[in-house]
């Protein structure tokens, strides 16, 4: 059992009390400085409950809830659909009070409390320094990375960061939104940080490491188009010399080949009640026969539209774990498209045959190497137009999808690329075919200019105001300094 999941048992029988209200930091309330925070073990409790945060229990921010960003990046995208009835989410009509709208938002705004709480306590702490700035890093990379999804999903907030405001609150602190530019400068300064405090490898699996600090960085330059940034930060993970492609796109996802180096950050998951994850069940029909003859649900509701599956080259071997077709409990074959289905079963993490029920013990992939090299195929089209660089990086992904790819008709030319729209345009496809079912279309589309245009193809009443989710009316009734974002009432 990894060492994350074990401490996170023990991090359970603490049975910590917290509050929920609104901007107020939940404290523990069975641990406080006289009691914990003293010793090497309690700064590796405390580090945990912050990884934590990432899955609560399996129905979680950064797995594939309701809710969860996951889903928040693939609505209206075009890869990702639902047979279930959320109509309204689907049709881009979210608002001040739809849970699939605000509960990423209620989820991480006490999680960065939490995560500011404890770097205060770490920084009150006797423990030898060494150890305790460890610590100290990961939970300073955790929360910045919190922040950066609350950023860009729903703006600049006025977030618990200063540790006095989470040791001492004051239930009268109701804040303006800070500006972008405040947000932004926090962001990249934690990270950096953390960067600088991280090891290249830790020596427990799931951990945060330098790597994926600067990924974030990496994801945060992206987002604002700073390429010669963007570039730099991803030549240093290259530089790292640790990350590699692995050599079949399956094997990135298999149960059985965790820690493997083109992982860079992962939530690490055992199928256990409570700290699996749901790879398989949102997905799998009712009837869906189990390869392994354990006993697994099937909830029958996320699929990848046709229109996105038939959008592959049929030779790409990354399609094969979309299946368009299944064996059911009666041993026939259910053709998924002749049947009617809106689309196929993105089974990306295949089945772990140590599943049962609803729980799987397949690590949920947050980043990975392959888009460090894609965004640097991307910073590098943006800063000088198509170049033979650009082009041997989206070849090294690309290569694994297909059989005898050098020299055939598959292996991408320089010469096929007139311009740097015909190579971002590329790079966006690339992009959906490599990282389906990963989280990462919304940001895709919103960085290169396409999302309200593709939004409005898959959505019915897609607006500017889709670029932002909406803050919650709680939130806003609690605290009348804050401002909503544009066009939710």
């Amino acid at each position: 059992m990894k060492t994350i999941i074990k401490s996170t048992l023990l991090f359970s029988m603490l049975a910590l009390a917290s509050c929920e209200k609104g901007l107020d930091p939940e404290l523990p309330g069975t641990i406080n400085s006289e009691n914990f925070y003293k010793t090497r073990q309690d700064l590796e409790v405390a580090t945990t409950t912050i990884y934590h945060e990432l899955r609560l229990g399996g129905w979680a921010p950064y797995m594939f809830s309701d809710g969860s960003s996951f889903v928040m990046d693939e609505v209206a995208t075009g890869e990702w659909t639902t047979t279930w009835a959320w109509t309204n989410f689907l049709n881009g009509n979210w608002n001040v009070n739809d849970a699939m709208a605000i509960q990423f938002y209620n989820w991480l705004n006490p999680a960065v409390t939490r995560a500011t709480y404890a770097l205060a306590r770490m920084e009150q702490s006797p423990v030898e320094p060494a150890a305790r700035n460890g610590y100290m890093a990961q939970v300073r990379a955790l929360r910045a990375f919190f922040v950066y999804d609350m950023w860009r999903l729903y703006g600049p907030l006025p977030l618990i960061v200063e540790g006095e405001k989470a040791l001492y609150p004051d239930p009268d602190y109701k804040p303006a939104r800070p500006s972008g530019q405040q947000v932004e400068a926090f962001i990249v300064n934690e990270l950096k940080n953390a960067a600088d405090n991280l090891p290249v490898e830790q020596a427990e699996y799931g951990r945060v490491t330098k790597g994926a600090a600067l990924h974030y960085l990496l994801k945060f330059y992206m987002h604002k188009k700073d390429w010669q940034n963007a570039l730099n930060t991803a030549n240093q993970i290259i530089g790292l010399g640790y990350y590699s492609l692995q050599s079949t796109y399956e094997s990135v996802f298999s149960a059985q080949n965790e820690k493997n180096k083109e992982l860079i950050f992962v939530v690490v998951s055992e199928p256990l009640e409570g700290f699996g994850s749901h790879s398989f069940v949102n997905i799998l029909p009712g009837d869906f026969r189990s390869p392994s003859g354990n006993a697994l649900d099937g909830w029958n509701g996320h699929r990848m539209p046709w229109a996105f599956y038939d959008s592959f080259n049929s030779q790409d071997k990354r399609r094969r774990l979309a299946l368009a077709e299944y064996t059911n409990k009666a041993g026939q074959t259910v053709n998924l498209r002749t049947n009617g289905d809106i689309g196929a079963l993105p089974l990306k993490y295949g089945i772990d045959p140590r599943a049962f029920g609803i729980w799987s013990g397949n690590d949920k992939v947050l980043d990975r190497y392959a888009e460090v090299l894609l965004f640097k195929a991307e910073a590098l089209n943006e800063l000088n137009g198509p170049n033979a660089a650009s082009i041997g990086l989206i070849n090294d992904v690309r290569r694994r999808a297909f059989d005898n790819y050098s020299g055939s008709a598959n292996e991408l030319q320089l010469a096929g690329f007139p311009s740097k729209e015909s190579l971002r345009d590329h790079l966006l496809k690339e992009r959906g075919w490599e990282f389906w079912y990963e989280g990462k279309r919304r940001e895709d589309l919103i960085r290169m200019g396409k999302y309200l245009e593709v939004g409005k193809r898959n959505a019915t009443n897609f607006s500017e105001t889709n670029l932002l989710f909406p803050i919650p009316r709680a939130r806003i009734v609690e605290n009348p300094n804050l401002v909503q974002n544009p066009g939710y009432n």
